[in-house]
């Protein structure tokens, strides 16, 4: 899955997945990959992960039971076949694991700057004069690569304590077991009352990858030379990559959306995607999003995804330039690129329409200099 530029987001906050042995966890190795597994009819997830625990003598990686019925695991082919046999289970899909995309770098583009002209690309400070700076509100970033020590996330005065260390102990979510195993704490302070590493179960963030920390310091950065967004949001971190933010796959990404609702979210942001989604036309790959994007609908949880980065088709589009694909197919004439998951029903696809930073192969556009 591709991570988005932090200017696709630029007004994504403005309210700011047999014999029995000894069970351990398993992540994928070379003979293994990994799969959404979704519970057969008439059983819950817990019930489906211990049959895969007793089948196959490993856990879960992720149960998944706030909004989907199912888990993710790591499976040989010995272990898919076993579970196949049993017949017991519902819909069963290795997890899309992608590499984030070749991508137009901008050096020149540092926190203070890209923050600063994200807000007032949408007009943040005419919504900060009048008293509007987020306060109240808990925005959850799934993403890649937090600096969780950065000077924009020091917490100011003006942040309402509304997600407590006491209901961040209380909740039960995809992170529990890690958190209680390993002795985590995931409270921060009361601007990042949770911060998990959905990817290897842990509270380390810092990775090759910056990404994160530039989304979530435009959505509610403050104490640096320009604040975010939403300054006075608190922030709720959940990094799905590796250390170089690459290999995001669909079943961390369900585990932290589960969790985001359960935390009682205003907002989830998800600055990434898969170039050309689908929607209802893809159900395999669909199916665990619109469920997701369902129940956050039903808590009034808004959920912001990236349009993308590649505009449209066309020669010498970026899309062009990337991956040498100018024009679509005479019998499929679309030229829209909009990823998923910003391409599912209830998600709200931002993109930019009004930036005068751009990025132009390495280098930073301001208007007409260059």
């Amino acid at each position: 899955m591709r991570i988005r530029q932090p200017a696709a987001l630029l007004a994504a906050i403005i309210i700011v997945f047999c014999s029995v042995f000894s069970a351990q966890y398993t992540f994928a190795s070379e003979n293994e990959r990994i799969y959404i597994v979704y519970a057969g009819s008439g059983m819950d997830s817990e019930a489906a992960a211990e049959l895969f625990e007793k089948a196959c003598g490993k856990k879960p990686l992720y149960v998944y039971s706030y909004a989907l019925e199912g888990f993710s695991a790591s499976m040989s082919d010995t272990d898919l076949k076993r579970i196949l046999s049993l017949g017991m289970f519902g819909e069963i899909r290795e997890a899309s694991v992608h590499t984030s995309s070749e991508a137009v770098e901008c050096p020149a583009l540092l926190s203070d700057s890209l923050v600063k002209y994200s807000t007032e690309t949408i007009g943040a400070k005419e919504a900060h004069d009048s008293g509007y700076r987020g306060a109240g509100t808990v925005a959850a970033v799934i993403d890649c690569g937090f600096d969780t020590s950065h000077e924009y996330f020091v917490p100011s005065s003006q942040v309402k304590n509304i997600l407590t260390k006491e209901k961040v102990a209380s909740a039960k979510l995809n992170s529990s077991e890690a958190v209680l195993e390993y002795g985590l704490d995931t409270y921060l302070s009361v601007k990042i009352p949770y911060a998990f590493n959905y990817y290897d179960r842990s509270v380390t963030f810092l990775s090759e990858s910056s990404h994160g920390t530039h989304v979530a310091g435009i959505i509610g950065g403050s104490g640096g030379t320009s604040d975010g967004v939403a300054p006075d949001a608190q922030l709720i971190l959940m990094n799905v990559g590796d250390s170089k933010g690459e290999k995001i796959s669909d079943y961390l990404i369900f585990a932290a959306f589960e969790d985001a609702l359960a935390l009682g979210a205003d907002v989830i942001n998800l600055s990434l995607g898969m170039t050309a989604g689908f929607s209802e036309a893809e159900p395999s790959e669909a199916r665990g999003y619109l469920r997701l994007l369902e129940k956050a609908e039903e808590l009034g949880t808004e959920v912001f995804c990236a349009a993308g980065n590649s505009g449209m088709l066309g020669k010498d589009s970026l899309y062009d330039m990337l991956y040498e694909i100018a024009y679509p197919k005479a019998s499929a004439p679309d030229y829209g690129v909009i990823s998923a998951p910003a391409s599912f029903d209830g998600a709200v696809a931002v993109a930019s329409s009004d930036n005068s930073v751009v990025c132009l192969n390495g280098y930073l556009r301001y208007g007409e200099n260059y």
